[in-house]
């Protein structure tokens, strides 16, 4: 929905990544996953990563899509497009 909302809203957005949505709208820089599983030939699984610290990432990207819906459903309120992203979600 997030991903829909910012097409609606700025259709020539070059990302609809939830790490960029956020730095853009938010001002926040999220966790990369490479924090946790690293990256190339030194890359775990996800089974390898404590409990804690994927319990920490998940929770950060459900706050940051729920403050970034809460921004963007406002924001198309106030560009009268409620209805148009409504319908483009539930066709």
């Amino acid at each position: 929905d997030t991903m829909i909302a910012v097409h609606v809203l700025n259709p020539t957005s070059r990302s609809y990544k939830l790490d960029t949505l956020s730095v853009e709208h938010l001002n926040y820089e999220m966790i990369p996953i490479e924090n946790l599983i690293g990256k190339g030939r030194n890359q775990i699984i996800m089974d390898q990563v404590s409990l804690d610290k994927i319990a920490s990432y998940a929770a950060e990207n459900a706050d940051i899509t729920f403050q970034l819906t809460k921004l963007f459903m406002s924001r198309l309120k106030e560009n009268d497009l409620l209805n148009f992203f409504q319908r483009l979600r539930y066709p």
